[in-house]
This record gives structure tokens, sequence and C-alpha cells, in this order.
């Protein structure tokens, strides 16, 4: 079982390594970043209207600056990728789809916790309050104990840090 589950290692890794710098260099400005700006203006359209809400204001608030973070990386990785060795900046692609992947599901989970919130607020039976408290919980743990991780990351982005690449 250990060698079967620890072969699976090296497919993951290369899906990882395939997927990142697939992202950066062609989704993300695939069509003059259009999926990408569709997707940050939902995100900002979710942000707002939890913003309204007093159980997901301060995490509506997080988001926004987790989405300035991601437009500030983005945009400094993909200017580079224009002036300086494609390769160097590409080769910490895997952290920027760390950084983008917790940004997404930031939002997602504000989402559903807005969802769960406007659901407490119509005083629902007990089962389904504990389910909707328990969302709002997932939603609270991912933004204080995960989220946070996208500052690391960001700054080794921004630093244009070759440090792998030199490896």
């Amino acid at each position: 079982m250990f060698y079967r589950d620890n072969r699976l290692n090296p497919i993951h890794e290369g899906t990882h390594g395939i997927q990142s710098p697939d992202l950066l260099a062609r989704k993300v400005p695939m069509n003059n970043l259009a999926g990408y700006r569709i997707m940050l203006a939902e995100m900002k359209k979710t942000a707002g209207e939890a913003s309204e809400h007093n159980s997901t204001s301060a995490f509506s608030a997080e988001l926004i600056v987790s989405i300035s973070c991601l437009e500030n990386v983005t945009e400094t990785l993909l200017g580079a990728m224009l002036e300086k060795n494609i390769d160097s900046v590409l080769s910490n692609s895997a952290k920027y789809l760390d950084l983008f992947g917790h940004v997404l599901i930031a939002w997602l989970w504000l989402k559903q916790g807005l969802v769960a919130a406007r659901a407490l607020d119509e005083n629902p039976h007990a089962a389904d309050e504990s389910f909707y408290l328990s969302k709002l919980q997932a939603m609270k743990y991912f933004y204080r104990f995960e989220l946070p991780e996208i500052a690391v990351w960001a700054k080794l982005l921004l630093e244009l840090d070759t440090t792998a690449y030199d490896m």
C-alpha cells in the first residue's frame, strides 16, 4: 500500500508542474485576460454582497485584499515574462498556482458563508442551523489558517526570486 501511494507522488508533482506554467503563461493571458478579468469581477461582486452582512463583512474585506494581491502578482509576472528570461519567471509558477487557488477557494468559501449567513437570518430548525454554523466555521478556518499563506508566496513571486531556477 505504501509503495502504491508513493508511486502516485511523481504523477501529482508532474501534473502540478504542467498545470502551473500553463495557468500563468497561457490560461490567464488568453483572450487579453478575458477569463481572468471575468473571474475577478465575480469575486469582487461576491465580496461586495458579503460586505453588507455582519457575519461575512470582515471576510469580504480579506477577500478584497487577497484579490489585490493576486492582481499585483499576476501583473508583475506577466510583465516579467516579457522582459526577463521566461523560464526563470515560470520556475516559481507552482507558487503562483497555489496563490491563485487559495484566492479562488477563499471566494468560494465566502459565497458559501454568505448563503449560510442569510439562511441563519431566517431562523432555520436546529439541524439546518448546525449545518450553516459549520459552514461559517469552515470559512473562518480557511481565512484564518490557509489564506494567510499567500503573503509568503506573493513575496517570493514579486521579488522574481530565481533560487529554484538557479538550482
